[in-house]
Protein backbone atom coordinates (compact mmCIF):
# COMPACT_ATOMS: atom_id res chain seq x y z
CA UNK A 1 0.00 0.00 0.00
CA UNK A 2 3.10 2.29 0.18
CA UNK A 3 5.50 3.99 -2.89
CA UNK A 4 5.09 6.56 -5.62
CA UNK A 5 2.90 4.90 -7.53
CA UNK A 6 -0.55 3.86 -6.96
CA UNK A 7 -1.68 0.28 -5.54
CA UNK A 8 -3.31 -0.48 -8.95
CA UNK A 9 0.26 -0.37 -10.88
CA UNK A 10 1.16 -3.05 -8.35
CA UNK A 11 -1.88 -5.02 -8.40
CA UNK A 12 -1.17 -4.93 -12.02
CA UNK A 13 2.47 -6.26 -11.09
CA UNK A 14 1.49 -8.98 -9.48
CA UNK A 15 -0.85 -10.09 -11.76
CA UNK A 16 1.80 -10.47 -14.16
CA UNK A 17 4.27 -11.94 -11.90
CA UNK A 18 1.59 -15.12 -11.48
CA UNK A 19 1.58 -15.43 -14.61
CA UNK A 20 5.25 -14.97 -15.43
CA UNK A 21 6.42 -17.23 -13.16
CA UNK A 22 3.72 -19.65 -12.60
CA UNK A 23 3.97 -18.99 -8.64
CA UNK A 24 1.57 -17.31 -6.25
CA UNK A 25 1.84 -14.16 -4.85
CA UNK A 26 -0.15 -12.22 -1.49
CA UNK A 27 -1.41 -8.76 -1.67
CA UNK A 28 -1.11 -6.78 1.98
CA UNK A 29 -3.26 -3.91 2.37
CA UNK A 30 -6.44 -2.64 2.02
CA UNK A 31 -8.66 -5.23 1.05
CA UNK A 32 -11.69 -3.36 -0.32
CA UNK A 33 -9.19 -1.61 -2.45
CA UNK A 34 -7.50 -4.52 -3.79
CA UNK A 35 -10.22 -6.44 -4.30
CA UNK A 36 -11.90 -4.50 -6.32
CA UNK A 37 -8.79 -3.40 -7.98
CA UNK A 38 -8.02 -7.21 -8.92
CA UNK A 39 -11.67 -7.58 -10.64
CA UNK A 40 -9.87 -5.88 -13.62
CA UNK A 41 -7.71 -8.94 -14.21
CA UNK A 42 -7.73 -12.21 -15.01
CA UNK A 43 -6.48 -14.97 -13.09
CA UNK A 44 -7.03 -18.13 -11.51
CA UNK A 45 -8.43 -17.60 -7.66
CA UNK A 46 -5.89 -19.56 -5.65
CA UNK A 47 -2.81 -17.53 -7.51
CA UNK A 48 -3.45 -14.47 -5.64
CA UNK A 49 -4.52 -13.86 -2.01
CA UNK A 50 -5.09 -11.10 0.17
CA UNK A 51 -3.89 -10.21 4.03
CA UNK A 52 -5.81 -7.51 5.16
CA UNK A 53 -4.21 -4.31 6.57
CA UNK A 54 -5.51 -1.15 7.65
CA UNK A 55 -2.81 1.10 8.19
CA UNK A 56 -0.04 2.71 5.53
CA UNK A 57 3.47 4.08 6.77
CA UNK A 58 4.06 6.69 4.71
CA UNK A 59 7.51 7.93 3.15
CA UNK A 60 8.23 10.75 4.99
CA UNK A 61 6.90 9.09 8.82
CA UNK A 62 9.44 7.67 11.08
CA UNK A 63 10.27 4.22 10.35
CA UNK A 64 10.56 3.13 14.13
CA UNK A 65 7.97 5.32 15.88
CA UNK A 66 5.60 4.50 12.95
CA UNK A 67 6.06 0.86 13.31
CA UNK A 68 5.89 0.60 17.02
CA UNK A 69 2.35 3.20 16.54
CA UNK A 70 0.91 1.36 13.51
CA UNK A 71 0.94 -2.46 14.02
CA UNK A 72 -1.47 -3.10 11.30
CA UNK A 73 0.47 -1.29 8.66
CA UNK A 74 0.83 -3.33 5.74
CA UNK A 75 4.77 -3.66 5.83
CA UNK A 76 4.10 -4.88 9.66
CA UNK A 77 1.49 -7.24 8.59
CA UNK A 78 3.87 -8.57 6.07
CA UNK A 79 6.88 -9.27 8.15
CA UNK A 80 4.55 -10.32 10.63
CA UNK A 81 3.25 -13.01 8.24
CA UNK A 82 6.82 -14.13 7.12
CA UNK A 83 7.77 -14.75 10.50
CA UNK A 84 4.86 -16.71 10.71
CA UNK A 85 5.22 -19.28 7.70
CA UNK A 86 2.43 -17.59 5.75
CA UNK A 87 4.46 -16.40 3.12
CA UNK A 88 8.23 -17.59 1.84
CA UNK A 89 9.62 -13.95 1.18
CA UNK A 90 7.99 -10.51 1.84
CA UNK A 91 8.66 -7.21 -0.43
CA UNK A 92 8.35 -3.52 0.55
CA UNK A 93 8.49 -0.59 -1.97
CA UNK A 94 7.45 2.09 0.32
CA UNK A 95 9.62 3.69 3.66
CA UNK A 96 12.95 1.73 3.24
CA UNK A 97 13.45 2.43 6.95
CA UNK A 98 10.25 1.47 8.00
CA UNK A 99 11.16 -2.47 6.17
CA UNK A 100 14.39 -2.66 7.40
CA UNK A 101 12.66 -2.02 11.45
CA UNK A 102 9.40 -3.84 10.40
CA UNK A 103 11.77 -6.75 9.43
CA UNK A 104 14.04 -6.58 12.69
CA UNK A 105 10.49 -6.22 14.68
CA UNK A 106 9.04 -9.12 13.71
CA UNK A 107 11.45 -11.84 11.43
CA UNK A 108 14.99 -10.81 13.63
CA UNK A 109 18.46 -11.20 12.34
CA UNK A 110 20.33 -14.26 11.29
CA UNK A 111 21.92 -15.88 14.33
CA UNK A 112 25.36 -13.90 15.01
CA UNK A 113 24.70 -11.49 12.61
CA UNK A 114 25.27 -7.98 14.25
CA UNK A 115 23.70 -5.86 11.45
CA UNK A 116 21.49 -6.41 8.46
CA UNK A 117 22.92 -4.92 5.23
CA UNK A 118 20.96 -3.33 2.48
CA UNK A 119 22.81 -3.93 -0.78
CA UNK A 120 22.08 -2.87 -4.47
CA UNK A 121 23.15 -4.94 -7.23
CA UNK A 122 25.11 -2.78 -10.00
CA UNK A 123 25.27 -3.85 -13.92
CA UNK A 124 29.01 -4.00 -15.79
CA UNK A 125 29.94 -4.52 -18.96
CA UNK A 126 31.45 -7.50 -17.05
CA UNK A 127 28.72 -8.70 -15.02
CA UNK A 128 27.15 -8.02 -12.63
CA UNK A 129 28.70 -6.25 -8.91
CA UNK A 130 26.80 -6.01 -5.45
CA UNK A 131 27.57 -3.20 -3.01
CA UNK A 132 26.40 -2.75 0.11
CA UNK A 133 25.91 -1.60 3.03
CA UNK A 134 23.77 0.90 0.64
CA UNK A 135 21.80 2.83 3.61
CA UNK A 136 20.80 0.77 6.57
CA UNK A 137 23.31 1.57 8.88
CA UNK A 138 25.35 4.54 8.67
CA UNK A 139 27.69 3.63 11.28
CA UNK A 140 29.47 0.48 11.60
CA UNK A 141 32.62 -0.95 13.20
CA UNK A 142 35.30 -3.51 11.25
CA UNK A 143 32.85 -6.74 12.59
CA UNK A 144 29.96 -5.51 10.56
CA UNK A 145 32.07 -4.77 7.53
CA UNK A 146 33.27 -8.71 7.37
CA UNK A 147 30.00 -9.67 8.25
CA UNK A 148 28.62 -7.87 5.15
CA UNK A 149 31.21 -9.07 2.94
CA UNK A 150 30.23 -12.89 4.36
CA UNK A 151 26.54 -12.03 3.55
CA UNK A 152 27.03 -9.87 0.41
CA UNK A 153 29.45 -13.11 -0.95
CA UNK A 154 27.66 -16.18 -0.20
CA UNK A 155 24.73 -14.63 -1.86
CA UNK A 156 26.53 -13.23 -4.93
CA UNK A 157 27.82 -17.24 -4.97
CA UNK A 158 24.89 -19.13 -4.77
CA UNK A 159 22.17 -16.55 -6.70
CA UNK A 160 24.40 -14.93 -9.25
CA UNK A 161 26.44 -18.24 -9.77
CA UNK A 162 29.84 -17.00 -8.80
CA UNK A 163 31.95 -19.40 -7.48
CA UNK A 164 34.56 -17.52 -5.67
CA UNK A 165 33.55 -13.70 -5.19
CA UNK A 166 36.18 -11.53 -4.63
CA UNK A 167 35.58 -8.94 -1.91
CA UNK A 168 36.57 -5.03 -2.32
CA UNK A 169 36.46 -2.59 0.15
CA UNK A 170 35.18 0.65 -0.53
CA UNK A 171 37.58 3.52 0.51
CA UNK A 172 39.09 6.48 -1.05
CA UNK A 173 42.63 5.09 -2.18
CA UNK A 174 43.84 1.68 -2.98
CA UNK A 175 46.66 1.64 -0.86
CA UNK A 176 46.29 -0.14 2.50
CA UNK A 177 47.40 3.26 4.50
CA UNK A 178 44.24 4.86 2.60
CA UNK A 179 40.65 5.63 4.55
CA UNK A 180 39.47 6.97 8.03
CA UNK A 181 39.78 4.76 11.08
CA UNK A 182 37.00 2.42 9.75
CA UNK A 183 38.54 1.44 6.60
CA UNK A 184 42.55 0.99 7.73
CA UNK A 185 40.81 -1.28 10.45
CA UNK A 186 38.65 -3.24 8.02
CA UNK A 187 41.24 -3.62 5.77
CA UNK A 188 42.21 -6.08 8.15
CA UNK A 189 39.18 -7.81 9.24
CA UNK A 190 38.71 -8.44 5.90
CA UNK A 191 41.42 -11.40 5.37
CA UNK A 192 38.82 -13.13 8.45
CA UNK A 193 36.51 -14.06 5.78
CA UNK A 194 36.51 -17.04 3.56
CA UNK A 195 36.34 -15.35 0.03
CA UNK A 196 38.97 -13.72 -2.26
CA UNK A 197 40.06 -9.76 -0.76
CA UNK A 198 41.01 -8.15 -3.22
CA UNK A 199 42.02 -4.95 -1.06
CA UNK A 200 40.60 -1.01 -1.24
CA UNK A 201 37.91 -0.38 -3.99
CA UNK A 202 38.12 3.65 -5.27
CA UNK A 203 34.46 4.11 -6.00
CA UNK A 204 35.08 5.25 -9.49
CA UNK A 205 36.03 1.95 -10.80
CA UNK A 206 32.47 0.49 -8.84
CA UNK A 207 31.28 -0.14 -12.95
CA UNK A 208 34.42 -1.84 -14.23
CA UNK A 209 33.92 -5.33 -12.10
CA UNK A 210 36.94 -5.13 -10.61
CA UNK A 211 35.77 -7.47 -7.87
CA UNK A 212 32.01 -8.97 -7.26
CA UNK A 213 31.03 -7.81 -3.72
CA UNK A 214 32.24 -4.39 -2.80
CA UNK A 215 31.51 -3.97 1.13
CA UNK A 216 31.10 -0.49 3.17
CA UNK A 217 29.56 1.25 6.40
CA UNK A 218 25.88 2.39 4.92
CA UNK A 219 26.97 6.09 5.13
CA UNK A 220 29.00 5.88 2.40
CA UNK A 221 27.58 3.73 -0.16
CA UNK A 222 24.60 5.59 0.01
CA UNK A 223 26.88 8.92 -1.20
CA UNK A 224 28.45 6.49 -3.92
CA UNK A 225 24.28 4.86 -4.83
CA UNK A 226 22.68 8.34 -5.42
CA UNK A 227 26.02 10.11 -6.77
CA UNK A 228 25.98 7.60 -9.61
CA UNK A 229 22.22 8.19 -10.24
CA UNK A 230 22.74 11.47 -10.25
CA UNK A 231 25.50 11.51 -13.04
CA UNK A 232 23.49 9.10 -14.92
CA UNK A 233 20.15 11.24 -14.91
CA UNK A 234 22.37 14.61 -15.95
CA UNK A 235 24.45 12.56 -18.84
CA UNK A 236 20.67 11.55 -20.24
CA UNK A 237 19.70 15.08 -19.58
CA UNK A 238 22.35 16.06 -21.74
CA UNK A 239 22.52 13.56 -24.41
CA UNK A 240 18.99 14.95 -25.10
CA UNK A 241 19.14 18.33 -25.07
CA UNK A 242 22.63 18.03 -27.99
CA UNK A 243 20.04 15.85 -29.88
CA UNK A 244 17.44 18.77 -29.91
CA UNK A 245 20.18 21.42 -31.20
CA UNK A 246 20.55 20.06 -35.11
CA UNK A 247 19.34 18.37 -37.75
CA UNK A 248 22.88 16.62 -37.63
CA UNK A 249 22.43 15.74 -33.96
CA UNK A 250 19.03 14.30 -34.83
CA UNK A 251 19.97 11.98 -37.31
CA UNK A 252 23.37 10.94 -35.52
CA UNK A 253 20.84 10.00 -32.75
CA UNK A 254 18.46 8.50 -34.73
CA UNK A 255 21.74 5.97 -36.29
CA UNK A 256 22.69 5.24 -32.38
CA UNK A 257 18.76 4.56 -30.85
CA UNK A 258 20.45 0.91 -30.58
CA UNK A 259 22.80 1.53 -28.63
CA UNK A 260 20.41 4.45 -26.61
CA UNK A 261 17.76 1.41 -26.30
CA UNK A 262 20.90 -1.70 -25.20
CA UNK A 263 21.96 1.56 -22.09
CA UNK A 264 18.24 2.32 -21.34
CA UNK A 265 17.22 -1.33 -20.74
CA UNK A 266 21.16 -1.96 -19.04
CA UNK A 267 20.50 0.68 -16.78
CA UNK A 268 16.98 0.70 -15.83
CA UNK A 269 16.07 -0.63 -12.06
CA UNK A 270 13.01 -2.13 -12.76
CA UNK A 271 14.88 -5.15 -14.45
CA UNK A 272 16.60 -5.86 -11.45
CA UNK A 273 13.61 -5.44 -9.13
CA UNK A 274 13.91 -5.15 -5.25
CA UNK A 275 17.00 -5.89 -3.51
CA UNK A 276 17.70 -8.42 -0.85
CA UNK A 277 18.00 -6.77 3.12
CA UNK A 278 21.10 -9.57 4.11
CA UNK A 279 21.11 -11.04 7.10
CA UNK A 280 17.59 -11.64 7.91
CA UNK A 281 16.39 -14.76 9.29
CA UNK A 282 13.79 -14.82 6.20
CA UNK A 283 14.05 -13.68 2.60
CA UNK A 284 12.81 -9.68 3.18
CA UNK A 285 13.25 -7.32 -0.16
CA UNK A 286 13.40 -3.75 -0.54
CA UNK A 287 11.88 -1.43 -3.79
CA UNK A 288 12.58 1.34 -5.22
CA UNK A 289 10.10 3.67 -3.91
CA UNK A 290 8.92 4.61 -7.23
CA UNK A 291 8.51 0.80 -8.33
CA UNK A 292 6.39 0.20 -11.26
CA UNK A 293 4.59 -3.16 -12.38
CA UNK A 294 7.69 -3.97 -14.19
CA UNK A 295 9.70 -3.68 -11.26
CA UNK A 296 7.69 -5.90 -9.39
CA UNK A 297 7.45 -8.73 -11.95
CA UNK A 298 11.15 -8.55 -11.55
CA UNK A 299 11.55 -8.55 -7.59
CA UNK A 300 9.24 -11.53 -7.67
CA UNK A 301 11.96 -12.82 -9.28
CA UNK A 302 14.59 -12.12 -7.24
CA UNK A 303 12.97 -13.09 -4.54
CA UNK A 304 12.17 -17.11 -6.01
CA UNK A 305 15.39 -17.02 -7.45
CA UNK A 306 16.86 -16.51 -3.47
CA UNK A 307 14.68 -19.39 -2.08
CA UNK A 308 15.39 -21.49 -4.72
CA UNK A 309 19.10 -21.51 -4.32
CA UNK A 310 18.24 -21.72 -0.42
CA UNK A 311 20.39 -18.32 0.49
CA UNK A 312 19.00 -17.24 3.48
CA UNK A 313 20.19 -21.23 4.94
CA UNK A 314 23.91 -20.97 3.15
CA UNK A 315 24.10 -17.36 4.47
CA UNK A 316 23.02 -18.86 8.30
CA UNK A 317 26.15 -21.26 7.79
CA UNK A 318 27.98 -19.01 6.54
CA UNK A 319 28.01 -16.36 9.33
CA UNK A 320 27.69 -19.50 12.16
CA UNK A 321 31.76 -20.40 10.61
CA UNK A 322 33.07 -17.07 9.79
CA UNK A 323 30.95 -14.42 11.45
Amino acid sequence: MSGDLPPAELIRGCVLAVHKFKTNVVIIGDEALVQNELKKHTFRDEQIHVIPATEIIGMDEAPATACRQKKDASVMVGCRALREGLIDGFMSPGNTGATLTAALMEVGRIKGVKRPALSITVATPQGKVMMLDIGANADCIPLYLRQFAILGATYVKHVYGVANPRIGLLNIGEEEGKGNELAQASFHEMSKQPFPFIGNIEPNYLFEHRCDVIVGDGFSGNLVIKSAEGMAKMIVTIIKERVKKSLKNKVGALLMQEVFVAMKQNTNPNQYGAAPLLGIHKPVYVGHGSSNADAIVSSVGACLRGLQAQVTEHMTEAIAKYG
